[in-house]
């Protein structure tokens, strides 16, 4: 046990108080260290904790409820039936602490660092119910038994997580990678599960009812043993308008030979639900007002298309190239833009030469409520030969 875990009340005021100062940009103020202190049981709801240190510290039973630990460090720390709900923990660091009986419902986690975060045996699991979770690392973490209903797992790392009897019913877990990870007898009922990873995942016993698993990758044999009957699956168009599907490859074709082949997709209005359209080559494209809900987008070339009013909530759009598209009016609701080009795309004239003009990606009136964006936006993404005008 540390030397300093039984610091005095003063002493841990006191810190407190100089780290508000510190956040304030007072001078000679320091943030709070607080690294291996016994805070059991203390009252600290709606602080502003942002950075602080409390490596290997006693958070048992402590209420930070509304709190703000912004990339604190909590590393090692014993946060055993600690009150959290709706607290804020953006790239905080967790890993190695303990969370038995922790709430965390409703808190901002995006970024943060779980890593081999762990339950323990016997003891209750952790609450994540409503939790923002994207882009969070629990890789090798024990969460047994937790509770993760409706949280927001997109893009999040839970590599050789432990995850055995959790429930995830209504989990969103969009470009996750769950390799080596352990579900068995976890509720995914109504999970969804599109374009993750579960190379050599464990679903013994799982649920799988109305879940979705759209473009995942899955080991041979990883459903023997679960009824997958209810799940829905879908392989690249085949669920689809044949004259659609005819459309989107001859688009391709009109991309790729500057013209001179094929025709543009004209898809205004068109229904492509959960359609995995990975690395489509739709720069270009017409599709305003379509409807592109939970769609799978990674890596697809969309400069300069036109998806005006289109409907792409809950769509994933890691790594698109959306330079010069005209997205306004759009819903792009818990949308998954992370990694995505949002720059100006160079004009080209029909013979193919440079105009001298650039169009930028156009989001005036879309609405991002809760989408994942990219951390920077290129001035200028022109990865992909764009159409022709």
């Amino acid at each position: 046990m540390s030397v300093k875990s039984y610091r005095s009340r003063e002493f841990i005021v006191s810190e407190i108080e100089a780290h508000q100062q510190w956040l304030a940009g007072a001078a000679g103020a320091h943030p709070a260290d607080l690294g291996g202190v016994n805070l059991f049981g203390m009252d600290l709801a709606g602080l502003k904790l942002a950075g602080c240190n409390l490596t290997g510290a006693g958070l048992q039973g402590v209420n930070l409820r509304h709190a703000d630990l912004s990339g604190a460090d909590l590393t090692g720390a014993d946060m055993t039936a600690a009150i959290l709900e709706s607290a804020t923990f953006k790239k905080a660091k967790l890993a190695d602490s303990k969370i038995a009986g922790a709430d965390f419902s409703g808190s901002d986690l995006r970024g943060a660092d779980f890593s081999r975060a762990r339950c323990g045996a016997d003891m209750p699991g952790a609450r994540f119910e409503g939790a923002r979770l994207q882009s969070a690392n629990l890789s090798n973490a024990d969460l047994t038994g937790a509770r993760l209903g409706r949280a927001d797992l997109t893009g999040a790392r839970l590599v050789g997580t432990l995850l055995r009897g959790a429930d995830l019913s209504a989990a969103t877990l969009r470009n996750a990678d769950l390799t080596d990870s352990n579900l068995s007898g976890a509720n995914l009922t109504g999970t969804i599960l599109n374009a993750a990873n579960l190379t050599n995942i464990r679903l013994d016993g799982a649920t799988l009812t109305g879940a979705r698993l759209v473009g995942v990758t899955l080991s041979d044999g990883a459903l023997d043993n679960v009824d997958s009957s209810a799940a829905l699956f879908a392989f690249p168009l085949s669920a689809f308008d044949l004259e659609i599907r005819r459309m989107l490859f001859d688009h391709d074709r009109w991309v790729t030979s500057g013209g001179a082949r094929g025709a543009r997709a004209e898809l205004d209005g068109v229904s492509l639900v959960d359609a995995d359209l990975r690395g489509f080559n739709l720069s270009g494209a017409v599709m305003r007002a379509a409807i592109l809900r939970g769609a799978l987008l990674n890596g697809a070339l969309l400069v300069l298309a036109d998806l005006s009013g289109a409907d792409l909530s809950e769509a994933s759009l890691a790594k698109a190239n959306l330079s010069g598209a005209r997205l306004q009016g759009a819903s792009l609701v818990n949308a998954d833009l992370t990694g995505a080009l949002l720059g100006a795309a160079p004009i080209l004239s029909p013979e193919g030469r440079p105009t001298g003009r650039v169009q930028r990606t156009v989001l005036d009136g879309s609405d991002l409520t809760d989408a994942l964006l990219p951390e920077d936006s290129p001035a200028d993404a022109s990865a992909a030969r764009p159409p022709l005008t």
